[in-house]
């Protein structure tokens, strides 16, 4: 695994790997103390996306019940798809059904 010590460069990496390199990329990840949550979005809609965010990010344990953890969440699934968009959010139904790779990280708490 290429050295990625930042939480962003990690989620990139992981996110844009192919095949088995994706994997790779996610031991790699943990082994340098970052929790990961994995999984694909299947539509280009604004909501699906952040329902499929937090899912894999429940799933895995990256946010616990309470408020404040989904609004974080929120508001980082929001700033990722301005990143992506280049702007404004107008994603909407521009592409029916994808399937594009999503990837959460955080450093872990034990680490």
């Amino acid at each position: 695994m290429e050295h990625c010590s930042s939480l962003g460069k990690t989620a990139l990496l992981i996110a844009m790997a192919e095949g088995n390199e994706t994997g790779d990329y996610v031991s790699g990840a943990r082994k340098k103390g970052f929790d990961v949550a994995t999984g694909k979005v299947g539509s280009m809609d604004v909501q699906k996306i952040i329902a499929a965010v937090e899912t894999a990010a429940k799933r895995e344990g990256l946010i616990d019940d309470c408020y404040r953890s989904h609004h974080a969440l929120y508001h980082a699934i929001l700033d990722a798809l301005q990143g992506l968009g280049r702007g404004p959010l107008q994603l909407g139904n521009i592409l029916r059904t994808v399937r594009a790779p999503l990837c959460c990280c955080q450093r872990a708490s034990h680490a």
